[in-house]
């Protein structure tokens, strides 16, 4: 993305912000509401996605107009958040580019009137992270990791009867993919999802510890009771399907990503493992849901259901 920086304008020097970065369902929301009880700024409750009683009923913790702004350009370009068989930002045009970025930075300025400290948490960083870097200057970055057959679990539990296992799996490894492409050469805090729920007070104080060393100061001390209301093991409660299993790339994409999680404090995102994009498994599986939504349409209308919406269409 090369061709963005003769075109943008000064880096931003406030606030600090931080990225909450992860797969769908991986715990972002989890992490990103963590980060908000230290005292980074998310947003006003009228500002954030509404929780969602059968999916998230603690609530998502997102930016509804970060969600939007990464969905329209995802859309504009013919993708969507479960659909991105061959996407790579890299290709997308500079125009689009452009106004993706413009719409993010008038949010961030509107955010940074309310803290100097601010946390950003949407999946859809995993596939956009390239544009926001290119006019946040020296940002936080925290991955947050999780096994993918239970992302994938989840995913089937959250939208029933619209995705397969291996499908799930190998959308979980081009989110990781993609994400780890562009934080390479960076300082990075990786966070595993379930040992924040496991030992939620010894996970908060490396967070804490992670974020000073990456600049962003001013955040609060521990806090046990707000902390206990956020972190339940029972958040854990996705049980991988009895065939759910990682292909070698995917295994060793898992690895180094718990590798990384091991670590005492910040890692560089180094020798990241060679493997192949899954953008045909994702491809064959988008071919098929497409079909079917025609076909169920068709079949539809033809009994004289017009308004009928097909399901799917809204997941993807």
């Amino acid at each position: 993305m090369t061709d963005l920086l003769s075109a943008r304008e000064p880096s931003l020097s406030e606030p600090k912000v931080i990225f909450v970065v992860g797969m769908h369902r991986s715990g972002t929301s989890v992490l990103a509401h963590t980060i908000n009880l230290m005292g980074a700024f998310l947003g006003d409750d009228q500002e954030l996605v509404p929780p969602d009683p059968s999916i998230n009923p603690a609530g998502f913790w997102e930016r509804a107009d970060i969600v939007a702004e990464h969905d329209r350009f995802l859309q504009s370009s013919g993708f969507a958040w479960a659909t991105v068989a061959n996407f790579a930002i890299e290709h997308i045009d500079e125009e689009r580019r452009h106004a993706l970025a413009a719409g993010l930075r008038g949010i961030v300025g509107r955010m940074a009137h309310a803290g100097s400290t601010l946390v950003i948490k949407d999946p859809r960083l995993c596939l956009v992270l390239p544009v926001w870097n290119e006019f946040v200057e020296a940002p936080a970055h925290v991955v947050v990791v999780r096994d993918p057959r239970k992302v994938a679990a989840s995913l089937m539990a959250a939208f029933p009867n619209s995705f397969t296992t291996d499908f799930l799996l190998a959308l979980w490894q081009k989110y990781m993919q993609s994400a780890l492409f562009a934080l390479a050469g960076k300082r990075v805090l990786f966070v595993s999802y379930a040992r924040m729920l496991r030992d939620g007070e010894s996970e908060y104080r490396r967070i804490c510890s992670g974020l000073n060393e990456l600049g962003v100061g001013g955040l609060s001390a521990f806090n046990a009771d707000g902390l206990r209301g956020v972190l339940d093991c029972k958040l854990d409660r996705s049980k991988p399907s009895p065939h759910a299993r990682l292909d070698e790339h995917q295994q060793r994409l898992f690895d180094w990503l718990r590798q990384r999680c091991e670590s005492r404090g910040l890692v560089d995102v180094t020798d990241l493992p060679a493997m192949p994009s899954p953008d045909s498994i994702l491809g064959e599986l988008e071919k098929v849901r497409a079909t079917c939504m025609r076909n169920g349409w068709n079949m539809a209308t033809r009994r004289g259901a017009a308004t009928v919406q097909p399901q799917m269409a809204q997941m993807a």
